[in-house]
């Protein structure tokens, strides 16, 4: 089986091949990436700079590949694909192009914004951060004003922790606000200091039960 896995550059991306290489699976590994000195691609068997997929003309090149070297399946190992890389999914599976293992456009999405999220995670009963967004930055004083501080700033459609911030009063919260695209506010989770960040990963199956 031929698996390609993006991203390589990354920790993601280099964990997703470590995984496939000591497991149990007769596999061989494609690495790709957008960057031609990701560390992942000297690591594989067989590596591939492609440009990126939401380039003028990257996803043709990208399925163009995936087709001439027979690729089953195709894993993205780097949130910037993730959107391109859905919105082909049904496609390149009915061409023949190969399997990408990722959600359905419109969950990839939704996960793609940190407001959309939360509310889909209270949907089904997933207790989630005190949040904000779409407001001013009179909004943001009086809602933080109210909730206490010290707040989380973060862009809506952020990722990597890139222009995320702590702010400790409403200077700083009117300083960063003012300087963080697409901003929401959240309340700051710290359990007394004990615990720096938290994650949330969900795995499920072929079937979509969750493991």
């Amino acid at each position: 089986m031929k698996v390609a896995v993006t991203g390589v550059g990354g920790g993601v991306g280099q964990s997703i091949m470590k995984a496939l290489t000591i497991s149990s699976l007769d596999i061989e590994i494609i690495a790709v990436d957008v960057q031609p000195l990701s560390a992942g691609l000297f690591r594989a068997a067989e590596a591939v700079v492609l440009p990126k997929p939401e380039a003028a003309g990257g996803l043709e090149e990208w399925a163009h590949f995936m087709k001439d070297r027979q690729v089953d399946a195709l894993i993205p190992g780097s949130d910037h694909e993730l959107l391109a890389l859905a919105s082909v999914r049904e496609e390149w599976n009915s061409l023949g192009v190969c399997q990408v293992l990722v959600s359905d456009l419109d969950l990839v999405n939704s996960c793609r914004d940190k407001a959309l999220t939360g509310q889909l995670l209270e949907c089904r009963g997933i207790p989630t951060p005190k949040s904000c967004w779409d407001v001013s930055l009179d909004g943001a004083v009086s809602w933080a004003s109210s909730n206490g501080y010290p707040v989380m700033i973060k862009p809506r459609d952020g990722f990597g922790s890139r222009n995320v911030h702590v702010a400790e009063d409403e200077e700083e919260l009117s300083f960063y606000f003012r300087r963080t695209p697409n901003p929401m506010l959240q309340e700051y989770l710290s359990l007394d200091g004990e615990v720096d960040e938290f994650t949330c990963s969900v795995f499920v199956d072929s079937e979509g039960n969750p493991i």
